[in-house]
């Protein structure tokens, strides 16, 4: 019976510990902004929207050109945008903390 739940155990932890490295956040981030990108692409002309935007010279007036074109397209293409904007803040935000990470363990072994 104690065997029984110590292999039971053991290949819980072993496929956790594979999921882990196989789906780490980093991947899945860079994932979804590729994946809500396309998206986003495949639902809006992007020429048209650079090409649009090339009269406008001012930065403020190019804000709210965007913003008006934002707040005027289909829902699901906010969604996506929206998508890809978080995801790529939590990019960002892992990218920094395994460089800060890194630094930490850099400045600690040169110390030593």
């Amino acid at each position: 019976m104690s065997q029984t739940i110590k292999q039971n155990v053991m290949a819980r932890v072993k496929f956790l510990f594979y999921l882990k490295r196989v789906f780490q956040p980093v991947v899945l981030e860079i994932s979804a902004v590729v994946l809500f990108t396309g998206l986003t692409a495949s639902l809006v002309s992007v020429g048209h929207v650079v090409a649009n935007s090339m009269g406008v010279a001012d930065r403020l007036a190019a804000i709210e050109f965007f913003a008006q074109a934002f707040l005027r397209t289909d829902f699901i293409v906010q969604l996506s945008i929206l998508a890809i904007l978080a995801s790529g803040l939590f990019l960002i935000r892992d990218i920094y903390r395994s460089l800060r990470i890194t630094d930490g363990l850099m400045l600690r072994r040169q110390l030593a």
